[in-house]
């Protein structure tokens, strides 16, 4: 009440509904630091310019909330951006990346620690760009987009990173690398995409991986001894792929799995 400033303001789950239009009282607290607008109802609504207008913003979560259309330029000029989450359901309206701008843009989100944009969709965007990404990425989720195309290896090799999902992108193709997977992954989906060939031996360097899904792909050959190294994974889904070989024995040693699949697909 005494400064008039505003810089955080989290309205989740609020069962809101209706229009976010530009004339919005919202776009009058220009010293946002977090904003969060998650699980409401603003099915009508694009994503507004205004919100580049937030030039301090650090967090900002519109995610399953009904947004749709084209995302602003403005957003990536948003220089303080940590974390971004526009993601939403599938049998909504979707918002849409500008391929170019994203490209051009992206490398200017110098602090960006975590981008979801689970079913947004970027069916025009080559997976080339992700290498403009931050190095210190935390967390990539960009599931169910449309992407296609080969996704760039070195992804996986980011140093920090602990997330990444891929998950239903169908026709997206790539391969894990050999060498320097992050060894701070924790978190690795890539279901229902089009991978391909051998899983590398260093995947046993994954020491802190909890989940591990690469079920429905093209993996091929034995599964290497190393995976059972990684001791700490509690979900390990390897179906409808190419495997082959023995692994009943070498299952004991991930004592804290809760979940596993491994069905083979008779045709």
């Amino acid at each position: 009440m005494e400064s008039g400033q505003v810089i955080g303001l989290d309205l989740s789950s609020s069962w809101i509904h209706g229009v976010v239009y530009d004339n919005s009282s919202l776009f009058l607290l220009h010293h946002h630091q977090k904003l969060n607008l998650a699980c409401n109802d603003f099915s009508e609504s694009t994503i507004s310019s205004k919100f580049g207008q937030f030039m301090k913003l650090a967090h900002l979560n519109l995610s399953f909330s009904g947004f749709y259309g084209l995302i602003p330029t403005e957003i990536y000029h948003l220089a303080e951006l940590v974390s971004i989450d526009l993601s939403v359901n599938l049998c909504d309206r979707l918002p849409e990346l500008s391929p170019h701008v994203f490209i051009k843009q992206l490398q200017n989100l110098t602090k960006l620690r975590h981008l979801h944009l689970d079913g947004v969709n970027m069916s025009s965007v080559a997976p080339g760009f992700l290498m403009n990404l931050s190095s210190t990425l935390i967390s990539l989720v960009i599931s169910n987009t449309g992407l296609q195309g080969d996704f760039p290896e070195d992804i996986f090799c980011l140093p920090f990173l602990q997330k990444l999902s891929l998950t239903g992108n169908r026709i997206l193709t790539g391969t894990l690398p050999k060498y320097n997977l992050s060894s701070s992954l924790r978190f690795l989906a890539l279901s229902d995409t089009n991978f391909s060939g051998k899983l590398p031996d260093t995947i046993g360097n994954l020491g802190y991986l909890n989940v591990l899904n690469l079920s429905s792909n093209e993996f091929k050959g034995s599964i290497p001894k190393s995976l059972w190294n990684c001791t700490k994974i509690t979900s390990l889904y390897l179906s409808s792929n190419k495997f082959n070989g023995q692994v009943a024995a070498s299952l004991s040693k991930l004592s804290q799995l809760t979940s596993l699949n491994l069905r083979v697909e008779q045709f």
